[in-house]
C-alpha cells in the first residue's frame, strides 16, 4: 500500500491522482542516494521530479543533477527550493524527450 506524504510549505501544488503522482520520503530518498552509489560530481537525472524528493540527497552529495517534470505546478516549486542550488529544472514529458 503507498501512503500519500503531504507536502508542507506554503503554495505547494496538490499532488494530481490522475498523473499518479506521489511523494517519496526524505529518509527514502537519502536511502536510494546511498543505494546507487552517488557521489560529488556524478551526474544524475531525476526523470520525474515533483518536488525534488530523490533530487535533493544528490545534491547534497555534490552530484549534477537535472530535475525533469512534466506537470508544470512543479516547476517553480523545484526553481526556488534552496535545497535544489544548482540542480537544472526541465519542464517536460521525459519519456518523450530526445536524449
Amino acid at each position: 500500500m503507498i501512503t500519500q506524504i503531504p507536502l508542507t510549505g506554503i503554495g505547494s501544488p496538490s499532488l494530481d491522482p490522475a498523473m499518479s503522482q506521489f511523494h517519496t520520503p526524505a529518509p527514502l530518498a537519502q536511502k536510494i542516494a546511498q543505494w546507487a552509489g552517488v557521489t560529488r560530481g556524478m551526474t544524475v537525472l531525476d526523470p520525474c521530479a515533483g518536488a525534488g524528493a530523490l533530487a535533493k540527497p544528490c545534491v547534497a552529495l555534490g552530484a549534477v543533477v537535472t530535475c525533469m517534470e512534466i506537470d508544470p505546478r512543479w516547476i517553480a516549486v523545484l526553481k526556488d527550493d534552496v535545497a535544489l542550488h544548482g540542480a537544472g529544472v526541465m519542464h517536460g514529458d521525459f519519456l518523450s524527450t530526445d536524449p
